[in-house]
């Protein structure tokens, strides 16, 4: 199978805090995985060294078979950090013309924005969008590329039942289309909906892999 990014014997300590120890890790092209764990489990951390924001203190990262810093393997990249913001004063259209703009072959703005319910919101500017409306903003923008793989951190936090259960059609939709997802979620219920893969990790390390089902009957996940 076609590995899209991987990570192998990866270590990463922040001062005194050991965030990965070790771990080993790949996503191949066209599955869904989940990436589940509690809060200061490594999640972030991974999903930062596998797109390039950070670097790792042993171990290998790719990309694409690309340093995850190189500009040739995050074209092919989309990713929502989580704790990441729109420009204020920059109206909806205007931003994803702008990110579209780094892409050969973007989607069209509008099309875009129609498919995430922004299309009436196209020409406000992005500080005066709801913390619902911005969300879908930032998922829209790591679809705009067209990319082969997206990396999605906790996308759903702080929308409602609707507002979620549009994002998943989106990337219900993305997926048809033979793209790859790699998503973190406390939702259990969003990552049974997504995911074909779960991964579990705790203290910076894998501690389970496989299928959602076998992974609900081995570890006790109905709160993560």
């Amino acid at each position: 199978p076609d590995v899209l990014a991987r990570a192998c014997g990866v270590c990463k300590s922040y001062g005194p805090v050991t965030a990965l120890d070790g771990i080993d890790f790949a996503v191949t092209a066209g599955e869904t995985v989940g990436l589940l764990g509690p809060n200061g489990a490594g999640k972030s951390t991974l999903l930062n060294l596998l797109s390039g924001l950070r670097q790792p203190d042993s171990g290998l990262v790719e990309l694409f078979g690309r340093d995850p810093r190189s500009p040739l393997a995050r074209q092919l990249l989309g990713t929502t950090p989580q704790a990441t913001s729109v420009p204020a004063t920059l109206r909806v259209r205007e931003t994803v013309d702008f990110v579209g703009s780094h892409y050969a072959d973007p989607v069209p703005t509008g099309e875009l924005l129609d498919g995430f319910g922004l299309g009436p919101a196209a020409n406000k500017q992005c500080g005066g969008l709801s913390g619902g409306q911005q969300r879908r903003l930032l998922v829209a923008l790591a679809l705009v590329g067209r990319p082969r793989l997206v990396i999605l951190d906790e996308p759903t936090t702080g929308l409602d039942v609707e507002a979620r259960e549009n994002l998943w059609e989106r990337l219900a939709d993305y997926r048809a289309g033979g793209g790859t997802l790699l998503v973190t979620s406390h939702y259990l219920d969003e990552i049974q909906t997504l995911a074909s893969r779960v991964v579990v990790i705790n203290g910076g390390s894998v501690v389970a892999d496989g299928q959602v089902d076998e992974i609900r009957s081995r570890v006790s996940v109905s709160r993560v």
